[in-house]
């Protein structure tokens, strides 16, 4: 389907060609911001949860009235 294609390359990708890239590109950044080990990529340390308080969204009043960041839970 041309809907895969890239058109910004010389060659014509397939689906396949599309979701392998993106998964290549997926696995180097989640490398690049939470290791080599895949053990210690937790959702939590992704997702965040910080309770802002109307004076917190000026700095530096956010560490005073702000609260968190906390890890968000995640399901299985």
């Amino acid at each position: 389907s041309p809907w895969w294609d890239n058109r910004n390359t010389p060659v014509k990708e397939s689906r396949a060609d599309i979701v392998k890239q993106a998964w290549h590109e997926s696995v180097s950044h989640l490398r690049a911001v939470y290791g080599d080990n895949a053990f210690d990529w937790q959702w939590g340390k992704a997702h965040t949860l910080t309770h802002e308080h109307p004076l917190g969204m000026q700095k530096p009043l956010d560490k005073l009235f702000n609260v968190g960041p906390f890890p968000a839970p995640g399901t299985h």
